[in-house]
């Protein structure tokens, strides 16, 4: 049981001490499948794979080298230190989902389970991830990339998994702005909630974060309201943007890590996808 659990760490399975679980992104492969309003079961169960390998080598790669690197905290670092596995084993552990995932695209891509465009997003996400993490290029110490990789990252994971059997429409259009925009409002509050910390990397100035924490929902009310005249749905993303907006009316900078924690906070609202997800499957946008 023990060595099951100590797996799940490593992974980021599990969300250990202050990291949180890395599982979150598979939610956006079922947001796309719901979203392009048709099933594939194979494709879809190959994709949902890859992209847990995916995020498998995204956290724990990503733990190596903040340990290596900055001198961070965490689990891997830990069992490394302690003597309980060596560096280039931790390593090789590390890599071996990145090497799995990039068979199984390659995979599903030459058994026709995946279309081009998808299979080259999974490819590029792949390395995306290797380059955030790693020196010497370590996208995450470079404050423009290190901020937009992540908001990126899990745009580019819908846009993927829609693209197996959706279409681009202009609903789907309207949807990615104002999804990207969500995204990079989650990104400031794990900006904000690395700005408390010794060893994390700076982003973004501290200020100019907290501001944006307002402007990013602002811009997305008034970004749907103006889509809603084209298709009602996204008045959606208007009633949530305002109860953002409100929620955050008395903010203060240690909450940021809470808030994160708690899917169902208001402050993320992350019920809003949920209302997209199921408007997605009844082929409403």
């Amino acid at each position: 049981m023990k060595k099951i659990k100590n797996v799940l760490y490593f992974y980021r399975i599990l969300g250990w001490k202050e990291k949180m679980t890395g599982l979150g992104a598979i939610g956006y492969t079922f947001l796309g499948y719901a979203l392009s309003g048709r099933f594939k079961f194979l494709s879809y169960f190959l994709n949902t794979f890859v992209v847990f390998l995916g995020t498998l080598f995204a956290f724990s790669v990503n733990n190596f080298y903040d340990w290596k690197v900055q001198g961070e905290k965490n689990f891997l670092g830990e069992k490394i230190e302690s003597g309980k596995i060596s560096e280039n084993k931790a390593l090789f552990f590390c890599f071996l989902p990145f090497l799995f995932g990039l068979f199984l695209s390659f995979l599903s891509f030459f058994l026709g389970l995946i279309p081009t465009f998808s299979f080259f997003l999974l490819v590029f996400l792949f390395l995306l991830t290797f380059f955030y993490a790693k020196p010497p290029l370590r996208l995450k110490e470079r404050r423009f990339f290190g901020f937009l990789a992540v908001p990126l990252g899990s745009f580019l994971i819908f846009l993927e998994s829609y693209f197996i059997v959706g279409r681009l429409t202009l609903n789907l259009i309207f949807f990615v702005v104002l999804f990207f925009l969500f995204e990079t409002y989650l990104e400031i509050l794990h900006v904000l909630d690395d700005s408390l910390s010794e060893t994390e990397i700076k982003k973004l100035d501290q200020k100019k974060a907290l501001r944006l924490l307002k402007i990013l929902p602002t811009t997305s009310l008034f970004t749907s309201l103006c889509f809603s005249f084209s298709n009602p749905i996204f008045l959606n993303t208007f009633a949530f943007s305002s109860l953002r907006l409100f929620s955050l009316r008395n903010f203060k900078l240690e909450e940021a890590r809470k808030i994160r924690k708690n899917v169902f906070s208001f402050q993320t609202s992350f019920y809003e996808y949920f209302v997209y997800g199921i408007l997605g499957l009844f082929r409403l946008i």
